[in-house]
């Protein structure tokens, strides 16, 4: 952040003081509007642009400060893992990212130490779908192991399935519908 500000007042704030300054050195509006009309206008046209540098340096500041809280925010982990298997098994091609499907699903699970079952079960399927499937079955293998330790005997069941499917080197991909 600080940075940032070094940047913002080198770019906006010294160059703002500087034109305040010549704004009012050249300008006593009374004299000026009563007995020099032609330096009024030039008063108007230098108060003119200052609004419009303040403007544009609002916007700079706004869009930012919203670039840098996204880029080193950290999103739920479980939207992460939404979209991480959104890209690995969606059933239309052209909105599978095999990549993105993995490093989304890797951060999930690094923010969970590798404890959610769903989540490394994700990871699992994006690894299929990369087709690392060596890493798939290992990940699958873990992703048991957690449902089995958890209890969570539908997520065991789940993981089995997809298991089987990864050992025969195949990614899964979520049914589409039936359409009639």
């Amino acid at each position: 952040m600080i940075p940032f500000s070094i940047l913002w007042y080198k770019v906006f704030e010294l160059p703002g003081i500087a034109l305040g300054k010549r704004i009012i050195k050249k300008s006593d509006i009374r004299n000026a509007a009563t007995f020099e009309p032609e330096r009024s206008r030039e008063v108007h046209r230098v108060g003119r642009m200052a609004f419009c540098m303040m403007i544009c340096a609002l916007l700079f500041f706004v869009f930012g400060n919203l670039l840098i809280t996204r880029r080193w925010s950290h999103p739920d982990p479980v939207e992460d893992n939404n979209l991480a298997w959104s890209y690995a098994t969606n059933p239309e091609d052209g909105k599978r990212n095999a990549v993105l499907a993995v490093k989304l699903a890797r951060i999930a699970c690094e923010r969970t130490g590798y404890s959610v079952t769903i989540f490394v079960g994700t990871l699992a399927a994006a690894y299929a779908e990369a087709g690392r499937f060596d890493d798939a079955i290992l990940t699958a293998q873990k992703a048991c192991a957690l449902a089995e330790k958890y209890g969570q005997t539908n997520l065991l069941q789940v993981n089995q399935g997809l298991l089987v499917i990864y050992q025969n080197h195949h990614p899964f991909r979520i049914p589409q519908p039936d359409k009639k």
